[in-house]
Parts: structure tokens; sequence; C-alpha cells
């Protein structure tokens, strides 16, 4: 019977990246995904023909042939094929577990429930501006094996990793330079059996790091789970930035956009552990280009809107709800939907009262916000997205702020966020009127 030193669970951007690896490094592999029609299904044929793939429903008697089988990051774990894995002794391992095998360089991992793209950009600008070469991967998009196939990092000075709670999980051997936690808040409890599990989680990459860089209000934290001597930097909340001894001009702070500024603060501090120029550090963030579908300001003249595709969870979308509406000296309309996390929705009561006038909920999971909204601000519900442009736009004055934070994950209407992004603002070119 033929063996596989590693079977891939799940054909997405990361399984497809481990499937070249194992190939570039001469491992025998094989994939299965219980989707009918898996996101890079069509690249795998045309791409990489001769791997032995297995689609519409696990394979197990391909698993049962693995040495080792890789999990995509999205497979819960409670799932039949995990529980089925466990059973049978199989050794479960990630991406980042392959990756950690053949690189020894150095490495700045970030993880948090909200901040880490922008986070991981900043970052990664602060060390090329520093002169030092620095590459982006992870949870971002481009998976960190793809690293290794490109062979380029003999001229990489930083390895800049993005690590979600779902990667962390599945990892098994981490081992980092400098880990950073950005913030705590509930989330994907939709995938994580408790909040105190994904807590947990999340303290794995600090346990796993020589040096630690968290938020001063979590420093209970750090004493539980014993790391308290490796911090070496701690991130003061925005409101305490002035009373703190941070060594920053706040006018490079306040010159970005208000949604940014955490992100700021978090990276100046991390790379002053790593002990970069201020001149470098200020000269990066004054230069700084934000992720598309950030609290994006969308250009018109007809009312001020902001896309904040990038939103799946509550905590961004108050993040950008507060931020705009701080801005404006005012409460903005709120469009939001599509496929929720099992968040604690009825807490959302307490901002939503202060910072928004309206809220227009679309998608698949719209009972969620509307069982929590329902007598906190006026809301609508409507089936698409496109439902919801329309009828603010039908319903706005030309003085309203409008932010589009969905505050739940795309993937009923959409592809990912970005897909999400761009119909967003293609949509407001053909419906706006003209001022």
């Amino acid at each position: 019977m033929k063996h596989y030193d590693v079977v891939v669970l799940g054909l997405g951007v990361t399984g497809y990246a481990a499937l070249e690896y194992c190939l570039h490094t001469g491992r025998s592999v094989a994939i299965t995904d219980d989707r009918e029609r898996p996101p890079l299904i069509d690249r795998l044929k045309k791409g990489l023909p001769h791997v032995p793939a297995s689609i519409g429903a696990f394979d197990y008697d391909l698993l049962a042939k693995a040495e080792k089988v890789l999990v995509s990051p999205g497979i819960r774990p409670d799932s039949d094929v995990i529980l089925w894995l466990k059973r049978h002794n199989k050794p479960i391992i990630s991406d980042i577990d392959l990756f950690l095998e053949a690189y020894q360089g150095k490495i700045l991992a970030v993880t948090g429930s909200n901040g880490k793209s922008t986070t991981v950009k900043m970052l990664h600008d602060l060390i090329k501006v520093s002169g030092h070469n620095a590459a982006m991967v992870g949870n971002i998009g481009k998976p960190v094996l793809s690293l290794l196939t490109e062979g380029a990092l003999h001229e990489i000075d930083w390895v800049v990793l993005e690590i979600s709670s779902f990667q962390l999980f599945w990892s098994q051997n981490i081992h980092f330079d400098i880990g950073v936690l950005l913030n705590i808040y509930p989330n994907h409890l939709d995938w994580h059996s408790s909040y105190r599990e994904y807590r947990q989680t999340k303290m794995k990459l600090l346990e796993h790091s020589d040096v630690v860089v968290m938020p001063k209000v979590l420093e209970p934290l750090a004493k539980q789970h014993g790391i308290f001597e490796k911090v070496r930097a701690w991130i003061p909340s925005y409101s305490c930035l002035n009373e703190s001894s941070l060594d920053i001009d706040n006018t490079i702070i306040e010159a970005l956009p208000y949604a940014l500024h955490k992100s700021a603060i978090a990276s100046w501090i991390t790379s002053d552990v790593m002990q970069i120029e201020k001149y470098h550090r200020a000269r990066a963030l004054e230069e700084f280009k934000p992720w598309p579908f950030r609290c994006q300001h969308e250009t018109n003249d007809y009312g001020n809107w902001y896309n904040d595709a990038k939103s799946s969870n509550l905590a961004a979308a108050r993040y950008a709800i507060e931020s705009v509406s701080r801005k404006y000296g005012c409460k903005v309309i709120w469009i939001a939907g599509g496929v929720t996390k099992n968040e604690e929705f009825a807490l959302m009561s307490r901002w939503v009262s202060k910072f928004v006038s309206l809220a227009v909920i679309y998608g698949q999971d719209r009972q969620c916000f509307l069982d929590a909204l329902i007598g906190v601000c006026p809301v609508s519900p409507v089936e698409t997205l496109d439902d919801a442009i329309r009828l603010v736009v039908k319903t706005m004055r030309k003085s309203d702020v409008v932010v589009f934070s969905p505050a739940a994950a795309s993937f009923d209407q959409f592809e990912n966020f970005q897909h999400r992004g761009q119909f967003f603002s293609e949509q407001l070119v053909n419906i706006l009127p003209v001022a």
C-alpha cells in the first residue's frame, strides 16, 4: 500500500502552497477536501496534475496512508475528520510547523483579535525603511511555505508573520524571536470551544517567543502565563498615550487616519525593541500606505463613505464606527452583515446607541444583528449588500457619513473580504447620484 509523507487537508491557498513545498523538497504528498469544488481545484489540475487529489468528501483511505496530516487553518477542531485523525493517532501539523523545520532566520510574529494586518504591514515597512529586507507572510494572504519555494530567503533579514488563532491552534512546534500581541477580544467563537480556549491559543504565541510585546492592560495575563519576564515593552492604551513614557511625536500619529493610530503605536514600540532608529520609524509612518478596504475613505461628492470590508467581527466594526463618528462629530449610518462568528451581540447596544443613527443589515445572519439592535437604533434588514447600498442612498442626506463595516465573514455572498470591498467600491460609483 502506497504511503504519503504528507496528506494535506483542505485545498485553499495554504493547502496549495503546502503541496508545492512538499514536491519542492522531495516529499510524497496528496490532498483531500470535502468541498465539491475547492477554491483552487482548477489551479491544481493545471499546475500540479500528478498530485493525488480526492474532493467532495474527506478521503479516509487516503488519510490512512499519511505519515503526517497538514491541516488547513479553517478546519474546525471538533470536525469529524479531526476526531478520526486523533482516534487513529495521525500526527497533525500546520504549514507553520513545516516552515519552521526549514527556516532558521529571524521571525517577528504578530497576533491579536484586530489590527494584525495593518500592524504587520507597518512593521514590514519600518524594517524596509531602516535598510533591511523583510517579507510579510501568513494570515495576510501569502502562505509561509511559499517563501521556501521561491528561493529568496537568503535576501531576507526578517520574516514578519501574521498568525491567526487557527494557525496557532494547529501548530505543534513553534518558536519566534519576537512575539507581539495587539489585543484580545471574544472572536471566532464559532470555531473555538470557548473564549478561554481562544485566549489561551493567542497566548501560545507569547509563550513560544524569546521577546514579547503586549498591551499593558493584559499584564495580569502575562503573569498568569509565566511570560512577564519576557516582556520588553508594553503597549499603552491610546487614551493613556500622553501619560506614558513612550518616545513618540504625537503629530506623527495624528497625521494618520484615526483607525490606524493603535497599530502605529504598537509598531513604534515594537520597532524600538528591534532597535530601529527613531528617524526611520518616523519616516516609515509618515509614508505609510494602508491596506485597501481597512476604513478606506471612498472619494465621491455625495456623503462621506467608508469602506471597511476587512471587518469580520464586532470589535473591528466598533473601532471603525467609533473612529469615524468621532472624526466627524456625529452619528453614522452603519452597513453590516454576512456570516457571524457566534459573538455576544447583546453587548453591542452599548456602543451602537452612541455612534449609529441607522443600521442597514444584509446577509445570511442578519437576524443576529436585528435581535440585538431593535430598540437601540433604527434598523432596516435587506437581502444583499447591493440592496443595502441602494437603501442608504435612497434615504440619506448629502451630509451623512456612512460606514460599511460588516462585522461578519463574507462567504455567504462573496469569495473573500477583497471581493466584498471591491464590490462595495464599484457599486458606489454606479449608484451614487452626481452632486
